[in-house]
């Protein structure tokens, strides 16, 4: 079945029909857990996941442990969204913002150590800057 935007349950006949000229979301919930996927058509997660995170984490998840509340986390995915990875909670994890930069820029390192550009703060007066481009 399908839900409206006014909450009304519709077949999938009636969903198929209205598919034509209006635009339609997969959500797939589970009774217990609510939101359990949005699909790809969003990179952000709902506040039903977000609340699912913070509910069972209460802090920052960065490996290393913080102490940052939850509430003040961003929802982030574990296996990246522009790779294929899907906005769920199994997907989710949530992050402040100075470890939720700091794993962007590891994966920006990894990225250039790869390609042979070298790394920040491989310079030889380490003033921790980026390599130049010549």
């Amino acid at each position: 079945p399908a839900v409206s935007d006014r909450d009304r349950v519709l077949p999938g006949s009636a969903a198929r029909a209205f598919a034509a000229d209006s635009l339609l979301r997969r959500v797939v919930t589970d009774p217990v857990r609510g939101v359990v996927d949005i699909g790809r058509a969003r990179r952000t997660f709902p506040a039903r996941i977000r609340e699912a995170l913070a509910a069972a984490a209460g802090t920052c998840q960065w490996e290393g442990g913080c102490r940052v509340p939850a509430r003040w986390c961003q929802g982030d995915h574990r296996t990246e969204w522009w790779e294929g990875g899907s906005t769920s909670v199994g997907n989710a994890q949530l992050l402040c913002g100075r470890h939720n930069r700091e794993k962007h820029m590891l994966r920006v390192r990894a990225h250039f150590r790869a390609r042979g550009g070298g790394d920040r703060g491989e310079s030889d007066d380490d003033d921790g800057s980026w390599p130049r481009v010549v």
